[in-house]
């Protein structure tokens, strides 16, 4: 494996399978890590997307698109030895397919991980993989923790073909960047990569730092709860049951008010209790929505990596009660905010009505986490090693 990197200016070339964007996750992850870079003088960069001929408009200036046309060397009709005789997933299988030029680079940058399993032809350097979480540490928490016999069986297959993946690629690449602790520890764990596998925090927006007007609790008004996102069976279990069944039990009528953005399992219940519900199918802008907001609780049994909405959250002036998956990875998380089950949700909803008052980052603990969630450690970590 080759980690020295000795040239006074690099040929680099950045592969993602998706466009950066200033919405969406995963875009916006990839839209902050290149605004990240400072290390122009030292190496000249080129972006490339399968199958994209048309340089995206959200790409920054400083990078220079290559059609990907013009850098596909072939496709082959089986993947490649790699993956020989192994069932994966069917995108995967495409991507193995596929052959590029990559002779001219002597550094490569796989956004996300899923793209260094391109076959990169005639490349000597050395292979940066960027990944959003561990998969296999995903699924084999899934494993452990679901109860639900169909989706235990569907987490073991999905292991083997993610774990797969991931020992292919943890072999091909010099260094491996995750935006997740746990997910790190389980490369070296499963893969024995302690050298070069690299935990950055998670971006948040730097529009989020220039906001002024923050979410507020009088303290007597009544409590906005929130619960945003998809939350589905393989991600919660049965943890969101269990925290609606404990706000159904807890007769908090009278205190809170639950808001539904994105989908509405435990409305039903919610509303036959005689609480105050609101269902929200989409926001044009989910930052300026949080502001409104005074608590978010996220129910997460299974996951990895960082949650942006609650990293988003936080940075909104929000207050947060989630599992200690769903809160792993966030400065500025502390032991008010974790509830593993919903007995401990409603007792901290309870402490912060008594003391009128949800749990906020200080202005101090603020700055802070711009810090720890800031650009600058992807500029140090990944860019600044290219020089």
């Amino acid at each position: 494996m080759n980690t020295n990197i000795e040239r006074s200016q690099h040929n680099v070339l950045i592969v993602s399978s998706v466009a950066p964007e200033k919405f969406g996750s995963v875009k916006r992850l990839f839209y902050d890590i290149l605004c990240a870079n400072q290390n122009f003088s030292n190496a000249i960069y080129y972006i490339t997307i399968p199958y994209t001929e048309e340089r995206p408009s959200s790409i920054p200036e400083s990078y220079n698109f290559i059609p990907w046309s013009k850098i596909l060397y072939r496709e082959s009709l089986k993947p490649n030895r790699s993956f020989k005789g192994i069932k994966i997933r069917k995108d995967w299988r495409c991507f193995s397919k596929v052959h590029i030029d990559a002779s001219s680079y002597d550094l490569i940058v796989a956004f996300p991980f899923g793209m260094a399993a391109l076959d990169f032809v005639g490349f000597k350097g050395i292979l940066f993989a960027l990944s959003i979480d561990s998969s296999s540490m995903i699924f084999a928490r899934a494993v452990i923790k679901h109860t639900n016999l169909f989706l235990k069986i569907a987490s073991v297959i999905r292991l083997m073909q993610n774990g797969w993946l991931d020992w292919t690629i943890s072999q091909r690449a010099d260094f491996i960047y995750l935006v997740g602790e746990s997910d790190a520890y389980a490369y070296n764990v499963f893969f024995n990569r302690i050298k070069n596998v690299i935990y950055i925090p998670h971006t948040v927006i730097p529009e989020i730092r220039n906001m002024t007007n923050l979410a507020h609790w009088d303290g007597k008004s009544k409590l906005n709860l929130l619960f945003a996102g998809s939350l589905s069976p393989f991600y919660t279990g049965r943890l969101l049951h269990d925290y609606i069944k404990s706000i159904v039990k807890a007769d908090l009528q009278d205190s809170v008010r639950v808001i539904f953005l994105g989908q509405n399992k435990g409305v039903k219940e919610l509303s036959s209790a005689g609480y105050e519900i609101d269902t929200i199918n989409f926001v044009p802008s989910f930052e300026d929505f949080l502001v409104n907001m005074h608590i978010m609780l996220v129910p997460l049994l299974v996951g990895g990596g960082t949650k942006n909405r609650i990293l988003s959250a936080l940075g909104c002036g929000m207050d947060v009660i989630g599992s200690r998956v769903a809160c792993e990875n966030i400065y500025g998380i502390k032991d008010e905010n974790i509830a593993d089950n919903g007995d401990e949700l409603i007792d901290k909803i309870k402490i912060r009505i008594a003391k009128g008052k949800i749990f906020q980052l200080t202005d101090s603990e603020r700055e802070q986490y711009f810090i720890e969630h800031g650009l600058g450690n992807w500029e140090e970590k990944l860019w600044s090693k290219m020089g």
